[in-house]
């Protein structure tokens, strides 16, 4: 898990969004009042 973390944010860093899409679990779900719910390839292409 720390490992994951690290990643992600050395790929935010960096602004390498094809690496941060590949730290999220393939079930992810994100929840945001202008997007609304979003699940899988919708939250990872937000």
């Amino acid at each position: 898990m720390k490992t994951i973390i690290e990643n992600f944010y050395k790929a935010f860093s960096k602004i390498d969004a094809e690496a941060m899409v590949q730290c999220y679990h393939e079930d992810i779900v994100f929840n945001d009042p202008a997007f609304g719910t979003l699940k899988g390839d919708k939250a990872k292409n937000m």
